[in-house]
């Protein structure tokens, strides 16, 4: 009865978290489609190459305390609220400093003004997402995840909303920015009022782990968001600098339906690695449900790639409009790649869950050398059909090494 009731909260988490991520990835693709109909491909290069240096360094203040918090809480939930507290704190520090830094050395990462503006207009992003991720985090350790999938889809719905109200009344980029930046505020807000009417008043009488304890504890996750991050956000800067804005944009319109496609696996991911921690010391049980996450996983891939493969050109033609179907061999490239990624990405979670996330954060850091010498050496020649191959190639290497990889002691996080 306990394991019925555990696949069923599983089932149901992994539900709330696929209507989150899925309407998510849904309005978000929309508010690319609004910019790029509207403003062109230089000014979707514009939005996309901003956000491309704002997700990395948000990640970076993320410090990975958002998966540590939800494995730490799945295994004892009375230390939800000092977990809060104390990663709370260390945003503040965190994430306070890169926005201030980025603030102010926003024109040293772009010759482009236009560029350093939108960055500066999008750097408190990089503290508001960080904080929220300890709402967050904390809620999935405790296998909350409808609070999460309503707070995504309110937030994403009001941004769509008022950046079309914008444009039609002349708005640029910029101002699509700037309302970004104003509901992910909302949104933060928003988690603190849920947290506080479900949970009381933030407070605890458990002993609050310290800063420098959190970042120990959560270091081989914060090296693995940043590396993550730096490896789907790569390909827009260096475009950027060697091809130009207009090449960030038709590579932004392809790389939105490869998001869209991948976002379901992502909330399986949320649901799954909770599941997978607390059956670290049941070798048969987490194989069993390892093994069925795979199958499923490796079917959906195939079945992405048959899609996106197929239909590139009809896809963006409906989506982003005419000016975007040289994208579509773009977007016909990345698909090849979705069942290797997708299947990387749960290994790299069977390996968090035994304790091997420093082995994989120093497989992701070659990769992610490697990835960046071939965008060098690809991108000023064959610009964005580079990157898509560049991006391929070390996905499927990354996903053999993490398959074949036999560690000699496999030990609980």
């Amino acid at each position: 009865m306990i394991a019925q009731n555990a696949v069923r909260r599983l089932r149901a988490n992994g539900l709330a978290l696929a209507l989150s991520n899925g309407g998510g990835a849904a309005l978000a693709f929309l508010l690319s489609a609004l910019i790029g109909r509207s403003l062109g491909a230089q000014e979707l290069g514009l939005y996309a190459a901003t956000l491309a240096w704002i997700y990395p360094l948000s990640l970076l203040a993320e410090a990975g305390l958002g998966t540590l918090l939800a494995q730490r809480v799945a295994q004892d939930a009375a230390q939800a609220q000092a977990y809060l507290i104390g990663s709370a704190r260390l945003r503040l520090l965190l994430g306070g400093g890169l926005t201030l830094a980025l603030l102010v050395g926003a024109p040293l990462l772009s010759s482009d003004e236009r560029l350093a503006l939108g960055l500066r207009l999008s750097a408190p992003l990089v503290f508001i997402q960080s904080l929220y991720a300890s709402f967050s985090g904390v809620w999935r350790g405790l296998e909350i995840m409808r609070p999460l999938a309503w707070l995504n889809l309110s937030m994403l719905s009001a941004q769509v909303v008022l950046v079309a109200l914008a444009l039609s009344l002349g708005g640029d980029v910029l101002l699509a920015l700037a309302l970004n930046t104003l509901t992910s505020a909302g949104q933060l807000v928003a988690a603190y009022v849920v947290h506080r009417r479900r949970y009381g008043p933030i407070r605890t009488a458990q002993t609050i782990p310290g800063m420098a304890a959190l970042l120990r504890q959560s270091a081989s996750y914060a090296v693995a968001a940043v590396l993550a991050a730096l490896s789907s956000r790569l390909a827009f800067v260096l475009l950027e600098s060697l091809a130009g804005l207009e090449a960030v944009g038709l590579y932004s319109a392809a790389w939105r339906w490869w998001e869209a496609a991948r976002l379901l696996p992502f909330a399986y991911y949320d649901a799954l690695f909770p599941r997978l921690s607390s059956l670290a010391q049941d070798q048969l049980a987490l194989q069993t449900t390892f093994r069925g996450a795979a199958r499923l996983l490796a079917l959906y891939g195939l079945l992405v790639t048959l899609v996106l493969a197929s239909l590139s050109n009809v896809l963006l033609r409906l989506s982003f409009g005419t000016d975007f179907v040289p994208a579509a061999v773009l977007l016909s490239t990345l698909a090849w790649g979705a069942p290797l990624s997708y299947l990387k990405s749960l290994r790299t979670l069977y390996w968090y869950a035994l304790g091997q996330a420093a082995w994989v954060n120093r497989l992701t850091l070659l990769v992610l050398a490697l990835y960046g010498v071939a965008l060098l050496l690809v991108v000023s020649s064959e610009e964005a059909l580079g990157a898509a191959w560049a991006f391929v190639l070390t996905e499927g290497l990354a996903c053999a090494a993490l398959w074949l990889y036999r560690p000699l002691v496999a030990r609980p996080s």
